[in-house]
Order: C-alpha cells, then sequence, then structure tokens
C-alpha cells in the first residue's frame, strides 16, 4: 500500500526547477484537472488538454498545484503539467475531456511527445516560485495559436471504495529582471533495462550527456542540450521495490559520486544554487553529464514478490524491450495460483495478450502502474554565459537581462 504521506515531489520538476518569469503585469494563470473517478485496489492515469485564453509567451515564475480527494488509502502517484509544440492542436479533445492515457503519450495528435515539461507535483499542495533572474517561457506551438497544456493525473486507490480525485493548478508570473530561462533534465532511458527475475535483484543504467543523442523524446524524456549547461537540481525517481537510485557527475573526463538515495516515496531534491552553503551550479561542457543507476529487488530483501497473469506462450510474465513499441509489463495480479477472476482469457487494457487463468511469479520490468518499475533522473538547467571569465560561466550576477 502507497505511503499515507505521498511523495513530497515526483519529480525535481516540482522543485526549483521548473517555470517561468515574466513582467509583473502579467495575471496568475488558474487551470483544473476535472473530478474523475479512481475503482477500488487500482492505479489509474487520465490526461486532459487546456488551451489557456492567450496567443502570446507566458513568462512564469512559479505555480501552485493542489491534489484534492488524498487520503490515508488514496494518494497522487504524480501529477505533471505539459505545454505542446507539436503541430496538430486540433486532434486534441475539448475542453474537460478525460482520456486514460499512459503518460499521454498516446493522447491527442500523433506528436503528442513534442512537448515540454513545465511542472509536477505529488504532494497534497506544492507550491514552488523560482528565484529573481529565473524563468521558463510557456510558448505558444505556432503564431495565432493559443497554449496548449497537457495534463497528466496518476492516482493509486488501494482502499475497498471508489475514490474521486481532482488537482487544482494556478501558474504565477515571473518577477522582472529575468536572465535566463530555466529547462528540464528527464532522462528516463534507463527505463528499457529494467529486467529483473522473480527472488532476485538487478541493477539498470543510464547516461546523460550535454550533447549526448536524444533518445527519450519519443518516450516521455526531456530535449538533451547541445550546449554547454548550468545544472541547478537533481533528483530521482523509482517505484516502490527501488532499492538504490545512485548519481555520479562526469566532468572533464573524470567521474566523481554526486549523491545516493534509498528512499523512493520521498527522493531528496538535490539543489546546486551556491545559497545557504549549497554547491553552486554545476557547469557541464559538451561531453560533460551525469551517470545514474538503479538497482531494484523482486521478492527479495524485503521486497514483496512482483505477480502477474500467466500468459499462453509460457515463459515468466514480463518482457524486455518493447516490443511493438509497448513495454509488454505482466498484467497485475495479487494472490498466486488459479485466479480467473483476476486473470480472464482476455482483457482489453492488454491487446494481443492472452491469458491461462493462474497468477503467477512475474519478472519485474518497466511499467506506469505502481506496481511496475521506473528509474528516471529529473532534474533542471540553464544556458551558460559563455561570455563570462573561465570558471564563472554560470554566475547570474554577471549575466545581462534578456530581451
Amino acid at each position: 500500500m502507497p505511503s499515507a504521506n505521498p511523495v513530497r515531489r515526483l519529480l525535481i520538476l516540482a522543485g526549483i526547477a521548473l517555470l517561468a518569469g515574466a513582467p509583473a503585469t502579467q495575471a496568475s494563470i488558474s487551470m483544473k484537472f476535472p473530478r474523475f473517478s479512481v475503482p477500488p485496489h487500482s492505479d489509474r492515469e487520465v490526461c486532459t488538454f487546456v488551451r489557456l485564453p492567450r496567443k502570446a509567451t507566458y513568462m512564469s515564475g512559479g505555480f501552485q498545484i493542489v491534489n484534492v480527494g488524498v487520503g490515508p488509502e488514496f494518494v497522487s502517484h504524480h501529477f505533471l503539467m505539459y505545454t505542446y509544440n507539436g503541430t496538430d492542436m486540433n486532434k486534441f479533445p475539448p475542453k474537460g475531456q478525460i482520456v486514460d492515457s499512459k503518460a499521454c503519450l498516446d493522447f491527442g495528435p500523433g506528436d503528442t511527445n513534442q512537448r515540454t515539461l513545465i511542472g509536477g507535483s505529488q504532494s497534497p499542495k506544492s507550491r514552488q516560485l523560482l528565484p529573481k533572474g529565473l524563468a521558463q517561457q510557456l510558448t505558444p506551438p505556432a503564431a495565432g495559436e493559443p497554449i496548449g497544456v497537457i495534463l497528466n493525473s496518476h492516482w493509486i486507490n488501494s482502499s475497498d471504495q471508489t475514490q474521486f480525485a481532482a488537482v487544482k493548478i494556478k501558474i504565477f508570473p515571473a518577477k522582472r529582471g529575468i536572465k535566463r530561462i530555466m529547462k528540464p533534465i528527464f532522462d528516463v532511458v534507463a527505463n528499457e533495462g529494467i529486467d529483473v527475475a522473480p527472488m532476485t535483484e538487478s541493477t539498470t543504467r543510464g547516461s546523460w550527456r550535454v550533447g549526448g543523442p536524444d533518445f527519450g523524446g519519443a518516450i516521455g524524456g526531456a530535449a538533451i542540450p547541445k550546449t554547454p549547461i548550468c545544472a541547478v537540481s537533481l533528483s530521482s525517481h523509482m517505484h516502490k521495490r527501488g532499492k538504490l537510485f545512485a548519481v555520479q557527475l562526469v566532468q572533464n573526463r573524470k567521474t566523481t559520486d554526486l549523491f545516493s538515495t534509498t528512499t523512493y516515496t520521498d527522493p531528496p531534491i538535490n539543489v546546486f544554487d551556491g545559497k545557504n552553503g549549497r554547491p553552486a551550479p554545476i557547469l557541464l561542457n559538451k561531453g560533460d553529464g551525469f551517470n545514474y543507476a538503479c538497482t531494484q529487488a523482486n521478492g527479495v530483501d524485503g521486497t514483496d514478490l512482483k505477480l502477474g497473469c500467466q500468459e499462453t506462450d509460457g515463459p515468466t510474465p514480463g518482457k524486455v524491450p518493447f516490443p511493438n513499441g509497448i513495454h509488454a509489463a505482466a498484467k497485475q495480479c495479487h494472490t498466486a495460483g488459479d485466479d480467473p477472476s483476476e486473470c480472464p482469457a482476455t482483457d482489453p487494457a492488454y491487446v494481443g495478450r492472452t491469458f491461462t487463468g493462474k497468477c503467477v511469479p512475474a519478472n519485474l520490468v518497466f511499467g506506469f502502474t505502481s506496481d511496475d518499475e521506473m528509474c528516471i533522473l529529473p532534474g533542471a538547467y540553464f544556458d551558460t554565459n559563455p561570455s563570462a571569465p573561465a570558471g564563472q560561466q554560470c554566475d547570474l550576477a554577471l549575466m545581462p537581462l534578456l530581451k
């Protein structure tokens, strides 16, 4: 059962990292994810689309997110919001319509992955404001179009009754004096390597580099910067069988341990802003970046054994890599043995897969439910000041105001 005190922030998206600055004359923007139901003992992940009543760039300096409905057995797995950067906004559903979708990757037009992450939270209430001088842009995808925002909400109901959730969002205008635009780090490539057999543990690894290959955009990750940057925050994201998340700094061809955590429910936010004794922003040139690794256990070291519905092809359920573009995590069941009620022969949510009616030990692989696993590196950065003296490229005090 999820913790009664939901994760303070899923991603650093909800931390120092995300959202923009704008003239103080701009008004705050309010949005709402409509109320929806979550059946007993289940996860539900849903998406909706909001067209903001403005056709010019909005510079935001922070946000407030209120997850409505949180209780001892009903918690938010995550809430995320993105601006849409694609070319087919008309293919999104009308205002207020809710669509069940995994990470909103199959939601709306075919280029839904053309998006920029602008915030998120799991807390009942999260208010995050950017320091003066830093901002993030919310921009229309094309001239004459409104700003389009994808809202993604995922909740876990461990109770015996249907529960109801909603999300209230407010985006604040940034203060004057913007010097740099904040951009997200959201590396998801390590997810593809998660493969933990029953009664074992295993480690999957990822590598994020300035100027490196940009494989993650099509599967929900953020774009990789091509020029030097200043990293200002990093965090971690695993699920309940995650035992260790470790990050190394790779800089000037040297590798050093940066931080690690064994906490999946409330991962620490590592801030690099040079204030209150914290380290200064990390200068990363082309080829520099981070290595990260997740160790996950399946039925050992105090973790629950992953159970899944046996499939007619015989092998242990739960497969990697992505077959036909869809990661085949096992269909969840709860009690080992014959269980045709949980494992019927077919399930419309598992197209092309059939089941024997048995609930058996399963491989732990990447999946979108809380019973599956993830290994994601979230964080934030801003572009350097290339004209500054060596070693001072990340010093905001030396940077001119953006025009």
